[in-house]
């Protein structure tokens, strides 16, 4: 928030407001149809697309829109099946459960906007790579993910740096003998509309135009 707050103030904009604080109770707190758009980054996979959805509905105005990418659920899969390997293994090693709610895929996100009253003008599915050279490259690339961070923070204090280490070992293990080390993220990007009570959303088809991103 104070590296935002920095670069605003060097646009010189004076009509931006943050704000640190649950994303749900923010949500039910705020008036109804008060605002013009929402954009949410990697967000839904943590409240689920059946918590957030509805209540984005109640504050829009009419015509509002959001606008929104995520990860699919399983996804990145490969550092997500390790640290269900280690979990497995080391069971004593977590001080909380994570219940993670990404959607499943297009059909699904689909439904829960129909659901909330949205009309879909954008919805579709790609792919990136992250590309490494070691494990520790990896390590450090989903720690800066939620997924990563959620693992990281469910386990005891005392075990983390242990297990961060064991992760690295099983992806280099993973990928020996290969010349790079690749993890395919799975996304949905998704721009909706307003449009009323749900009965009023017209069956618009789903675009699917086969974007990849890669780097």
């Amino acid at each position: 928030v104070a590296k935002a707050k920095s670069r605003i103030a060097g646009l010189r904009y004076n009509n931006v407001e943050f704000r640190t604080a649950d994303v749900l109770e923010e949500l039910r707190r705020l008036p109804e149809n008060s605002y013009d758009l929402a954009v949410m980054t990697w967000l839904i996979g943590y409240v689920g697309c059946g918590e957030i959805f509805p209540l984005l509905k109640r504050v829009l105005k009419p015509g509002g829109q959001i606008g929104f990418v995520a990860h699919l659920d399983r996804s990145p899969r490969i550092p997500l099946e390790i640290f269900e390997e280690i979990i497995r293994e080391h069971p004593d090693s977590l001080m909380k459960t994570v219940d993670l709610k990404f959607p499943s895929g297009m059909e699904d996100t689909n439904r829960y906007l129909r659901d909330a009253g949205f009309e879909i003008g954008l919805l579709y599915e790609g792919k990136f790579d992250f590309i490494g050279k070691r494990g520790s490259e990896v390590y450090d690339h989903v720690m800066k993910s939620g997924a990563g961070t959620t693992f990281y923070c469910a386990l005891k204090p005392e075990v983390r740096d242990n297990l961060a280490d064991e992760f690295i070992r099983r992806i280099e293990r993973r990928f020996r003998g290969k010349k790079e080390i690749r993890i395919e993220h799975d996304y949905i990007i998704g721009q909706a509309v307003s449009v009323g009570t749900a009965n009023e959303v017209s069956d618009l088809p789903i675009v699917r135009p086969g974007f990849r991103l890669a780097r």
